[in-house]
């Protein structure tokens, strides 16, 4: 049986484009492929960086509860 990872310490990886984007109407395969990468993609990179802050303040026992509890 393997160990579980905390969700926090698991990286998330953006997937790739499930459908072409060049066979949408009304919408340019440019922008697509932009809000993809840059919005989709700064999301996932902002995401994977909250979870590395996340588990080093879980992992050290003097990080004060109150700058990770909800």
């Amino acid at each position: 049986m393997s160990a579980l990872i905390p969700a926090s310490r698991r990286s998330t990886s953006q997937p790739p484009l499930s459908f072409d984007p060049a066979k949408l109407n009304g919408l340019s395969e440019k922008l697509i492929r932009s809000h993809w990468e840059n919005n989709y993609g700064g999301s996932v990179k902002t995401l994977n960086a909250v979870k590395q802050k996340l588990a080093q303040a879980l992992a050290d026992k003097d990080t004060p509860p109150f700058l990770y509890a909800t």
